[in-house]
């Protein structure tokens, strides 16, 4: 007998994500090539079945309180983010930022400011007469980074170590691991200058010395200490024969969530301190191939699957007729097609790790073939 009255919903929903992750783990490569959808498709699906648009197993929105679900939601999505992020920084061939850090500085530099500015005008075109010129500002802040687990959606597995040539993947990632942190300035100002409690001028204000000084730079050194730290117990661990069992699983975790935990607690940026602990840490011996796939696939399965179940049933379906589901499906088809493609084609001469003509010429060889 239970010591605490189970909840009915919690253990569907434990039910529903465990066989979810079982019956992708042994069908996964069957379901991509099928259904050409990623883990993150078939689980943000099944969050929408569950959640209150279908069979309504599950309705966050009313089982909890505002105050718990956004804590919730916060919670998760850093963490995840974070994991990822990690697990990408570690997972790259060693020293990969220190030598391609030319190409990582213009795609999060110069190619994130012309993505903002693109998502900012095209959410103006077709929603500043709803919902106004900041909340547009904030789309478009929202809207400029890669999302590192989306990211790993299209450059692993068989179908993208045949079709996507290995430098390409190499720097999708290294882009996507950081920009997702490096764009939280562009979020900051908009969510500074939406405050009522601000004048424009205290949020522009506010925004340099708390968005960027504390947020930005004061997570950057964390992380690096955080990384360095872990990298020279690591070093000391092997050297005096100190550690039991090596596992680049535990490193990604563990790294992840003590920074993203610790980062936080002092009231700064949490994700992009993960991704630069990751760095910090590369120096080690890197690890079997076997290892990481290994590993990322165990954090797809496990960690990606039920955050994505969770997002798609908090999903505001509802709110979405009020802005227009013509205006939403537009908006995405814009957003696909001129967010970064012709930006990344105007900048890839300045890029040294992306040669667009020999990927290009490869992947369609490949596909081709």
């Amino acid at each position: 007998m239970a010591l605490i009255p189970p909840h009915p919903w919690v253990h569907a929903v434990v039910a529903i994500i465990g066989t979810l992750v079982c019956l992708y783990s042994f069908l996964g490569r069957l379901w991509k090539g099928t259904f050409l959808t990623s883990e993150v498709m078939a689980a943000t699906a099944v969050g929408v079945i569950i959640g209150p648009a279908a069979a309504r197993i599950i309705d966050p929105q009313t089982q909890l309180s505002r105050h718990t679900l956004y804590g919730i939601v916060e919670a998760f999505s850093a963490s995840v983010l974070a994991v990822q992020s990690v697990s990408i920084a570690l997972s790259l061939p060693q020293c990969y930022y220190e030598r391609n850090w030319r190409s990582v500085l213009i795609l999060v530099g110069p190619l994130m400011l012309v993505t903002w500015a693109i998502s900012f005008g095209l959410a103006v075109a077709l929603f500043v007469g709803r919902l106004g010129v900041l909340n547009c500002l904030l789309i478009g802040a929202t809207l400029t980074p890669t999302d590192p687990i989306l990211a790993s959606t299209i450059v692993e597995g068989r179908s993208a170590e045949t079709y996507i040539p290995e430098e390409l993947r190499n720097i999708l990632q290294a882009e996507s691991a950081l920009n997702d942190g490096a764009a939280y300035p562009h979020v900051a100002l908009a969510v500074l200058l939406l405050d009522p409690d601000f004048s424009k001028g205290e949020a522009i204000a506010r925004w340099f010395y708390k968005g960027w000084a504390y947020d930005m730079f004061l997570g950057i050194a964390m992380g690096a200490a955080y990384g360095f730290c872990c990298r020279l117990l690591n070093i000391l661990g092997r050297r005096y024969k100190l550690v039991e069992r090596q596992s680049f699983l535990a490193h990604v975790f563990g790294m992840a969530l003590g920074v993203v935990g610790t980062v936080t607690l002092v009231g700064s940026e949490g994700v992009l301190a993960s991704t630069v602990a990751g760095i910090a840490f590369t120096a080690r011996e890197p690890a079997e191939e076997a290892e990481k796939y290994e590993a990322r696939a165990g954090i797809e399965a496990i960690i990606v699957m039920t955050y994505f179940v969770f997002f798609g049933a908090i999903l505001p379906y509802k709110r979405w007729d009020e802005i227009g589901v013509w205006r939403l499906s537009l908006f995405s088809l814009a957003v696909i097609f001129l967010r970064r493609m012709p930006a990344v084609i105007l900048l890839s001469p300045w890029i040294p790790a992306l040669d667009p003509h020999e990927d290009f010429r490869v992947t369609l060889t490949n596909v081709s073939g």
